[in-house]
């Protein structure tokens, strides 16, 4: 590989994929794939054959804003959102207190994480207590 010769674009019929060049018309072309034609990161890599790390570093450079990862207009969202969940406070209460139910017992049976039980019971000024 040393020999200095410059490498062939196209081996025994294959066409090798596009360079990624650092022109100013090269650097339009790219913001206008991911602004333009909303291509994923990963998609524009793939079609240069270079690393997502790579597009995500020139596109930063150039100043494009970045949209957050799963923001694709079009796609479903792979997140589930993260709207709080109405608990009935006098319900947790009791069963804290009153049936002395541990927090996993409240949280299962409310359909919930412990942590959510926790927190709510820290926000209105019950703190948990530890077993001993």
């Amino acid at each position: 590989m040393g020999t200095g010769q410059p490498i062939p674009t196209q081996y025994a019929g294959i066409q090798a994929m596009p360079r990624l060049s650092r022109t100013p018309e090269e650097n339009e072309h790219l913001i206008g794939l991911y602004t333009s034609a909303q291509q994923t990161i990963g998609e524009i890599a793939a079609s240069y054959g270079v690393s997502g790390h790579t597009i995500n570093k020139r596109l930063k450079a150039l100043g494009v804003p970045l949209r957050s990862r799963g923001g694709r207009k079009g796609r479903p969202q792979k997140r589930i959102s993260q709207k709080r969940i109405d608990l009935d406070l006098g319900q947790i209460l009791q069963m804290w207190r009153e049936e002395r139910q541990s927090v996993p017992q409240i949280a299962k049976k409310l359909y919930v994480s412990p942590q959510t039980i926790r927190q709510r019971l820290k926000e209105h000024g019950v703190y948990y207590r530890a077993k001993r």
